[in-house]
Parts: structure tokens; C-alpha cells; sequence
């Protein structure tokens, strides 16, 4: 997610069959100080509008530098 944005669009490379489950992570990398100042930043996000295409990641507030992601889609029933 790029600085200043509160979200960010994936859209997924194949549709799935059904909604799949999709799990997030925020990724904190960098020197010492770049990953305390993104953890100070205190964010929340959440996965949101999940469909068979994609689906969106939310975050509480603007981002003040660009905070990366790492998700997994899993295809679940039958």
C-alpha cells in the first residue's frame, strides 16, 4: 500500500470457484528505525469485500509511508 492510501485493491491472477479465504499479514522491514516507525504508527486493517476475483485491504488511516503486505487465498469446500 502506498503512502496515503487506506486501501489497496488485489485482484486475483485465476477466479475461484467460490469465495476463497483470505488471510493478511503487514510486513515491517527496513533498518531498526523504518520498522519502529511503522509500528508506532499503531494501524489496524482488516481484508474486506472478498470475492472469487479479489478482494481489499483496509486500513484504519492514511498510511504515512508505504506499508507492505503478504496474503494467502485458499480455495475451501468443494
Amino acid at each position: 500500500m502506498l503512502r496515503g492510501q487506506t486501501s489497496v485493491d488485489v485482484t486475483f491472477t485465476n477466479t475461484y470457484d467460490q469465495v476463497p479465504l483470505v488471510n493478511a499479514t503487514m510486513q515491517v522491514t527496513g533498518t531498526a528505525a523504518q520498522k519502529q516507525a511503522i509500528l508506532n504508527q499503531g494501524y489496524s486493517f482488516a481484508v474486506t469485500d472478498i470475492t472469487q476475483d479479489g478482494f481489499t485491504i483496509q486500513l484504519d488511516k492514511a498510511a504515512a509511508t508505504n506499508v507492505n503486505f503478504s496474503w494467502v487465498a485458499i480455495q475451501t469446500g468443494n
